[in-house]
């Protein structure tokens, strides 16, 4: 099984000759779909599900939803163009992929206050936390091992352009008037890797929790790490250009790029995950393995080597605590 990730990208037809014969099970991407779905009045949005066809008719196409799909009135065109399990809006959801259960959450509650207020706030957190809840019970962990976080504005970034999420205050990770933030729900409740979107970049994070690195050791940062590991995957490619690294690199950031490209997202098994990064510029790849499981209910387990199951196309295993930003 393979997940692939990916943020917004009008170059679409790319991932056509990708799919047959690959071993893609699941779409996830980041939000700001299509750029934008409702515009010049929905066609926009008509010519990008066309292009998804061919992907989503074999699949399922997942989606989440971010500030470009808010722009049109209260998320209208994202809500009914698609159809995600459980919910009426798309707006937060949760689904299961072979060991995986993802959940999809939105960020935008915290921005768009004219679409529900505090209430929508107090709702989004009061479901995350009873899902994750569930989801860590011992008997879900055992069936769902992997908990991933898939959601749009990323709690953590070293892009210059974006500040909020370089800030203490980002409102996803600490709330409003710091009640009712993110992060402290996905710390204690054992989830291991949150994908996020918005930024027009690939950045990879070291296990990190309020600001600090929980690695698992210094050699093996992804081996039994202490806090989840935070993905940004929105260098697919949009109208607007890349956002760019400059200065000083963050102690919990691990490596960056502005490379358009998307990532692949593999479950090797209940212990190992591995991520791969394609350019689409060929200038690199980056494959990496990701934590094995650090919650308290289960037993610290070995790191698997690497095989190629599925048929899938992964070929070398980077060190990934060396790797540096590029622009």
């Amino acid at each position: 099984m393979s997940v692939w990730h990916k943020g917004p990208s009008p170059e679409r037809p790319k991932a056509r000759p990708m799919v047959p014969g690959s071993c893609l099970t699941t779409e996830a991407p980041t939000s700001d779909i299509a750029y934008d779905l409702h515009t010049n009045n929905g066609r926009v949005g008509d010519n990008f599900m066309n292009l998804i066809e061919p992907v989503a008719a074999r699949i399922p196409y997942m989606v989440s939803v971010g500030n470009h799909e808010a722009f049109n009135w209260n998320y209208t065109n994202y809500k009914v163009r698609f159809d995600m399990p459980g919910t009426e809006d798309n707006l937060w959801y949760s689904f299961k992929v072979g060991p995986i259960h993802f959940v999809v959450i939105s960020t935008e509650v915290y921005f768009f206050l004219l679409y529900g207020g505090l209430e929508a706030i107090y709702s989004h957190y009061k479901w995350l936390d009873d899902t994750l809840r569930q989801a860590n019970l011992p008997q879900n962990r055992a069936k769902w091992p992997w908990v991933i976080i898939l959601g749009h504005r990323p709690m953590y970034c070293s892009n210059v352009a974006l500040r909020y999420c370089r800030l203490d205050s980002n409102p996803v990770r600490v709330g409003l008037l710091r009640s009712y933030g993110l992060e402290d729900l996905l710390y204690e409740h054992g989830v291991d890797v949150a994908f996020w979107g918005h930024n027009h970049c690939y950045e990879r994070l070291f296990p990190t929790y309020d600001g600090k690195v929980y690695n698992g050791s210094y050699e093996n940062p992804y081996r039994n790490p202490k806090a989840p590991v935070h993905i940004t995957s929105g260098a697919a490619g949009n109208q607007e250009g890349s956002s760019n690294f400059r200065g000083a690199r963050q102690p919990w950031s691990a490596f960056g790029t502005t490379e358009k490209g998307y990532t692949r997202l593999m479950p090797y098994n209940k212990t190992h995950l591995f991520l791969q990064q394609v350019s689409a510029e060929k200038h690199f790849e980056e494959t990496g393995k990701l934590p094995t499981h650090r919650s308290s209910h289960l037993k610290i387990r070995s790191v698997v080597h690497f095989g190629s199951p599925w048929g899938c196309l992964f070929s070398s295993l980077l060190n990934s605590d060396k790797s540096m930003h590029t622009n």
